[in-house]
């Protein structure tokens, strides 16, 4: 009930750009209802926002909700299985990764072509450049102007194989757990780990935990599936691209990102010193005045 409740606190404290939201679903991959978000004027440029593993639109409230609604059309999606999106339980509507490129590309084409301007830039924290990258293996560069990743190398070096110990195994268990309980307390734990480093008042971490709590067991257990190497990609992201990354994080690998925008034909590294896995959260200033300056620079302005 307490995650609930700041869950709702959070929502009524809103920024004087919340007003303007404006949420509907679109036909996703295999016809399953993706639920997208959209603020700004639609003569503007696009800026598409993608979340990470157990996230949700709810991750991008402090760039949905911001000055960049006055010079940009932003949009946030909820991939299959997340947030309010579809969550069917079978497994084939997840293991077939061109579902999950058709959400973000059935996200890109919400509206029409009178949904924005231009080209949009796909902004995608953590395991959302995994699903980026599923959309440029199925659908190529030609409609997409530009990259952010964040915190996270999107599969273009291998996920090491991790040697199945009986902690490990206790811990996947505990991860997909179908005990509301037990997945709770894991979530939680979860949460603790991607917004280390930052001051995160209650009701905020309430918010991170009801949209973590949002993908269910079973996805979960699907994910773990999910294509993690991205590694035959390289000359295929021609496109500019940036990596954002925190100094203080943790969990993304920053000499490796660095060696894997080396090897891009068109990519730079900004590097948030104080931030952790969250830049968007908990530098957001710092980190919508980074996304303008290159998205405007993808458009010439």
């Amino acid at each position: 009930m307490r995650y609930l409740l700041g869950f709702f606190l959070v929502l009524i404290s809103v920024g004087t750009h919340a007003d303007a939201l404006r949420t509907g679903t679109v036909e996703g991959g295999g016809g399953l209802p993706i639920a997208v978000t959209h603020n700004g004027s639609t003569d503007a440029p696009r800026i598409v926002f993608v979340h990470g593993f157990l996230g949700s639109t709810l991750n991008w409230k402090k760039q949905l909700e911001s000055e960049l609604a006055d010079e940009f059309h932003l949009t946030a999606l909820d991939m299959r299985g997340h947030g309010a999106s579809a969550k069917p339980w079978q497994a084939e509507h997840y293991l077939d990764m061109q579902l999950w490129a058709d959400d973000i590309k059935a996200a890109m084409e919400a509206g029409g072509s009178g949904a924005g301007a231009g080209k949009p830039l796909l902004v995608a924290w953590s395991y959302g450049g995994h699903f980026v990258l599923d959309y440029v293996r199925y659908y190529g560069t030609d409609a997409i102007g530009g990259i952010v990743f964040v915190s996270g190398n999107a599969g273009f070096v291998p996920r090491p194989e991790s040697p199945m110990t009986p902690e490990r195994e206790q811990q996947i268990a505990r991860s997909t757990s179908a005990n509301a309980a037990t997945l709770l307390e894991w979530t939680e734990g979860y949460v603790d780990l991607i917004t280390a480093g930052g001051e995160l008042p209650p009701a905020e971490k309430q918010m991170l935990m009801v949209s973590a709590m949002m993908t269910p067991h079973y996805v979960r257990v699907f994910n773990r599936e999910h294509r993690s190497d991205n590694s035959d990609l390289f000359e295929a992201v021609d496109v500019p691209v940036l990596f954002v990354i925190g100094g203080q994080d943790i969990l993304a690998n920053r000499e490796q990102i660095e060696s894997i925008a080396a090897r891009l034909p068109r990519a730079e590294v900004s590097v948030f010193a104080d931030s952790g896995n969250m830049p968007f959260w908990f530098d957001a200033g710092k980190f919508n005045r980074r996304i303008a300056e290159f998205a405007k620079s993808l458009n010439g302005r």
